[in-house]
């Protein structure tokens, strides 16, 4: 029989979790072997990963992990639909038990649960689709400590994981001796999602995984770095022959990129640092607004190199809510951001849309006096041609600090379809604020078509990384049968 002392854990995953393992292992070992250390900084772990990238097979091994080491917590493993538990998470549980020689943990498939048999410790395994099975999950001893939502992008959005987070957490214990007030307060959380990414950059797990949060860890994975023996020949062999015969499935499925649905209108944005070393090489910038009475308000200043076609929009606000108890309107409150934006450059111009004459005539008047001109129409259709031009540029760079919402409406935006769902060669309407600002702030060069597009030995090269970057920026995932 093996056991857990037996075992070098990094023979257990792919090597590429390592780096996971490093930033969680506090928690996992528990407060009686690591000392007075704090646990991980992490308390939700978001794991991607293609297709046998063992993704799912790590989350497990981490659940066993926790629990054999602190006697005191209990975990949750959590699917969409029940009845998938059986064939995927309950086998690979099952399969880690034995693997460990965790014998003292006694299955039940009936009740779908594990229980310790020194310690009364439960894993409890369910599916969202049963709802009455999760509200009523309570342990005899300690506390639900790790929850485990596999196949992730099969729930509606983060908000229903987060209500099953805290309706399992709800629970407690059923034993009022078995923790004290002090216990409470040395309690222990994670959340461990595992899934492939979709292919849309708009599915909502995809946009959570470029969101910033302090307390989510986000890693990715594929099989590239799996023990080849691990995933066995035959597998291996189907996958060279999905990677002649349909690369761009071999990317989704087995790298795990977002290789999109075809709606996708930018295909040129790049996110990242745009520094202040740029900022002061740019030899001017410009500004634009685009107005919403009930839609958001957005500014960006925006700066494009006509000689590479590479865009930079480096500054911005998006206003969607605003303090009602100030005394204050929504337009106001927006004019006080800008004017904090632009107060060391007070005479550049602001362009905006010419439907926002009241709108304008507020930010230009008192106290405000900011310097609001009207974009001119940019040709016969002039949304057409700015999107047109927008498309022809090598890159849009969207600087890493901006609002998420600025660069989820760059990334995201899609082309119009027909009612069939076929694409077209034209813009769509959804989510178009903050293009529209651009197209009002660089409304002389999209009419005068000033862009080089000749190849570049240098510009090629940076487009080879940006490629790189944003399969990197997107991640990867898994499914049911990475298991290997």
């Amino acid at each position: 029989m093996s056991t857990q002392s037996d075992i070098n854990l990094a023979d257990l995953w792919n090597p590429a979790f390592n780096e996971v393992w490093n930033k969680i292992a506090p928690y996992v070992i528990g407060k009686d072997a690591r000392g007075d250390a704090p646990a991980s900084e992490y308390d939700e772990v978001f794991l991607m990963g293609g297709r046998a990238s063992g993704k799912s097979y790590f989350a497990a091994v981490i659940m066993w992990l926790v629990l054999e080491n602190d006697p005191k917590k209990n975990g949750v493993v959590v699917r969409k639909v029940g009845s998938s538990i059986r064939k995927s998470c309950w086998k690979q549980m099952m399969r880690i038990r034995k693997r460990l020689g965790f014998f003292h943990w006694e299955p039940n498939k009936t009740d779908m649960t594990f229980t310790n048999s020194f310690t009364g410790q439960q894993i409890f395994m369910c599916g969202l689709d049963d709802e009455e099975k999760v509200r009523s999950i309570a342990v005899e001893n300690g506390y639900i400590s790790i929850i485990w939502f596999e196949e992730a992008k099969q729930f509606k959005n983060m908000e229903e994981i987060d209500q099953a987070v805290a309706s399992v957490l709800r629970g407690g214990s059923d034993d009022e001796d078995s923790m004290s007030d002090d216990d409470e307060g040395e309690q222990e959380y994670m959340t461990l999602v595992t899934y492939n990414p979709p292919k849309s950059a708009r599915h909502w797990i995809n946009q959570e995984a470029r969101a910033p949060k302090k307390s989510r860890l986000v890693h990715k994975s594929t099989y590239l770095t799996m023990p080849k023996k691990w995933i066995g020949k035959k597998i291996l062999s189907e996958i060279e022959q999905m990677k002649e015969r349909n690369p761009t499935q071999y990317r989704h499925m087995y790298l795990g990129e977002v290789t999109g649905t075809g709606l996708e209108y930018f295909t040129n944005i790049e996110v990242r640092k745009i520094t202040k070393e740029e900022v002061d090489s740019f030899d001017y910038f410009n500004m634009g607004v685009d107005w919403g009475e009930i839609d958001p308000n957005v500014f960006l200043k925006t700066y494009i190199d006509t000689d590479k076609a590479i865009a930079y929009v480096f500054d911005g606000i998006y206003q969607k809510e605003w303090d009602r108890s100030c005394g204050k309107t929504k337009l106001q409150q927006f004019a006080e951001q800008v004017v904090a934006h632009v107060s060391t450059c007070r005479d550049e111009v602001i362009w905006c849309d010419a439907q926002g004459k009241a709108e304008a005539g507020i930010l230009s008047g008192k106290p405000y006096n900011l310097n609001i001109q009207f974009s001119p129409k940019q040709g016969d259709n002039g949304r057409l041609a700015g999107y047109g031009y927008m498309q022809k540029l090598r890159k849009i760079v969207l600087d890493e600090d901006l609002p998420e919402e600025i660069k989820n409406e760059f990334i995201l935006f899609e082309a119009r379809t027909l009612p069939d769902g076929t694409p077209m060669d034209e813009p769509g309407k959804k989510g178009d604020h903050s293009p529209d600002a651009f197209r009002y702030s660089e409304n002389e060069a999209i009419r005068e078509g000033a862009i080089s597009v000749e190849d570049d030995d240098d510009d090629d090269e940076d487009m080879q990384n940006f490629e790189l970057d944003s399969s990197e920026m997107v991640g990867i995932a898994s499914i049911d049968d990475d298991y290997t």
